[in-house]
């Protein structure tokens, strides 16, 4: 999608932000219910930034261009912000996202750029998702032990990992 950093100002992020778009988990969420009301809010920042550029790209960016980085990232982090918004308002009591950063063996990138780039951002959104009283779910495929403590510490609630071979568990 973009294939220049110049393209980055014209971006259109889908707009989240009317109340429309929520109008549907409104309803359901507004039934009478035992169950747990928990909004799927579909990826989350390295999820959808990493399809702006093409993968190879964009871990090529996240070494050489982390200002370019940082604003991609923040156009992506706004519309998580509405859905957030939107989903807290409409009674979710939990959001799940999807962020897949690992391999079978290890990260897609290091802890310190995991820092870097995310952990400030996810702490904030996070921390929406907090103020509304939903806790936050996370799928993340891959190896990702090395900053589970971040991600804790940025307000994951729980983990959904398709593969908890990889992980130590008793540990």
């Amino acid at each position: 999608v973009v294939r220049d950093w110049s393209e980055l100002e014209g971006l259109q992020a889908p707009d989240y932000a009317h109340p429309d778009c929520a109008a549907e988990m409104r309803a359901a969420f507004s039934q009478p219910t035992d169950k747990f009301k928990l909004a799927a809010i579909g990826g989350w920042v390295f999820d959808n930034a990493r399809y702006l550029r093409k993968m190879e790209v964009y871990f090529e960016d996240m070494a050489a261009s982390p200002d370019e980085v940082q604003r991609m990232h923040q156009i992506v982090a706004e519309v998580y912000e509405h859905k957030i918004h939107q989903a807290g308002k409409a009674g979710a009591e939990g959001i799940a996202i999807g962020e897949d950063m690992g391999t079978q063996t290890g990260l897609l990138f290091s802890p310190r750029m995991f820092r870097f780039y995310f952990k400030e951002m996810y702490t904030r959104l996070f921390g929406i998702a907090h103020e509304y009283g939903m806790k936050v779910f996370m799928h993340s495929c891959g190896q990702n032990w090395a900053i589970v403590p971040d991600l804790l510490d940025a307000g994951v609630d729980v983990f959904q990992f398709d593969q908890p071979a990889l992980y130590d568990m008793p540990k």
